[in-house]
C-alpha cells in the first residue's frame, strides 16, 4: 500500500467517523474500489488490512481524546468528586456528571459483552 492510498483511507475514516453510517464499511468499499482501479493493496479481509483498519480506528480514538481532553478530564474529575462525596454523605443523590459517566460505562459494558457473544 502506498502512502497516498493510506492517506485516502485515513481521510475516508475521518470523514465517515462522525456520520451515522459505518466508517468501517466505507473503508472496505473504498479498498475494493482502489483494488478494482489497479491498486496492489491486499484485499480488505487480509490480516494486513484488518490491522490497518484497527490502527486507523485507534488514531481516530486518540485524536478525539486529544480534542476533547479538557471536557473528558472535567467529566472524570467531577464524577470521582461526586462519587466520593456521595460515599461520605448517605442519602445524597447522584449528580449529572456521575449519571452521564455511569450511563456511558454501562453502554460500553453491554457492547463489550455483546461483542464477545
Amino acid at each position: 500500500m502506498s502512502y497516498l492510498e493510506a492517506i485516502i483511507l485515513g481521510l475516508v475514516q475521518g470523514i465517515f467517523m462522525f456520520v451515522p453510517v459505518s466508517s468501517t464499511a466505507h473503508l472496505v468499499v473504498t479498498q475494493h474500489v482502489m483494488i478494482a482501479q489497479g491498486s496492489s493493496m491486499p484485499p480488505p479481509e487480509s490480516p494486513a488490512m484488518i490491522l490497518f483498519d484497527l490502527v486507523v480506528h485507534m488514531g481516530t480514538l486518540v485524536s478525539i481524546a486529544i480534542v476533547f481532553w479538557k471536557s473528558l478530564s472535567a467529566l472524570v474529575r467531577a464524577t470521582f468528586a461526586e462519587t466520593t462525596s456521595r460515599l461520605r454523605i448517605p442519602g445524597q443523590g447522584m449528580g449529572a456528571f456521575s449519571r452521564l459517566f455511569l450511563m456511558g460505562m454501562l453502554t460500553v459494558l453491554v457492547t463489550g459483552v455483546l461483542g464477545l457473544v
